[in-house]
């Protein structure tokens, strides 16, 4: 009961110096479609769009525990604003020590570049969802950066060994 106690407040003290990563990272950006625009799949209860879901891949400017920032070469995508409108984007962000799922939010959005056929747009999006078993390896990235593989094996954490 104490080490799970000692555990926690480990954890939760060391999610406070969690950096902002200014990294260029490969993400691969799709939206979820809203109400009305897929049906069930019968059989299995999944949605099925009646088309396939475009998948658009940029590169990442930053990251952050709640927070991450891209680049677009254009702000609409499938007839869709990617951000603004309250849209979930499924955004799958590739770490060095393995792929992260999550869903977030656009929230607004800066034009680069002051001629329309050059402009690039840098969105920046909330994260609302991150599945809890890749949480893990998205918060030791945001910790440890590059060397985060290396730190998935024992730490030390306030003189105390976590296996």
């Amino acid at each position: 009961m104490l080490t799970t106690l000692v555990k926690q407040v480990n954890e939760s003290i060391s999610d406070l110096f969690l950096r902002r990563r200014h990294d260029d990272l490969s993400l691969s950006i799709s939206i979820k479609p809203n109400k009305g625009e897929a049906i069930r799949n019968l059989e299995t209860g999944e949605l099925r769009l009646r088309e396939s879901r475009p998948t658009l891949k940029v590169k990442s400017l930053s990251l952050s525990k709640n927070k991450i920032s891209f680049a677009v070469p254009m702000i609409r995508f499938n007839d869709v604003n990617l951000a603004g409108e309250g849209r979930v984007l499924d955004i799958e962000i590739e770490l060095p020590n393995g792929t992260v799922k999550l869903e977030a939010i656009g929230e607004h959005y800066q034009r680069i570049g002051k001629r329309t056929s050059l402009a690039e747009y840098v969105v920046e999006a909330t994260i609302i969802y991150i599945n809890p078993l890749e949480e893990a390896t998205y918060k030791n990235y945001l910790r440890y950066g590059e060397s985060s593989e290396a730190a998935n094996g024992e730490k030390l954490v306030f003189g105390i060994t976590e296996r």
